[in-house]
């Protein structure tokens, strides 16, 4: 039951490190922590639960609402990217039009 806890723990603080990481826009972090945990929560779920399921189910909740800032702030880093994207295209066709 200790063991338990202590995965439900790390569970947690495995998406803290996520945010974290997001917020510093270190992407490639984020998708190798997202991975682990998922492997920690599927290895999680496939023993029998023997800690209250009122922990588990606020554990759950706060994951799922970590992953809803982490979709947010994804779709605001992949926004700013299509903009410098678009400057970059921008910047090409007008060398194009210089050039030619």
């Amino acid at each position: 039951m200790i063991e338990q806890q202590q995965d439900l723990n790390r569970l947690l603080e495995l998406s803290d490190l996520m945010l974290t990481k997001a917020l510093d826009e270190q992407w490639e972090s984020v998708a190798d922590i997202q991975y682990h945990r998922e492997e920690l929560i599927r290895v999680f779920f496939d023993n029998k639960i023997e800690i209250k399921i009122a922990k588990v189910s606020a554990a759950i909740n706060y994951m799922l609402e970590s992953d809803k800032k982490l979709t947010k702030l994804g779709l605001e880093e992949r926004g700013q990217l299509q903009e410098q994207i678009n400057k970059i295209k921008q910047g090409k066709n007008a060398v194009r039009a210089y050039t030619a």
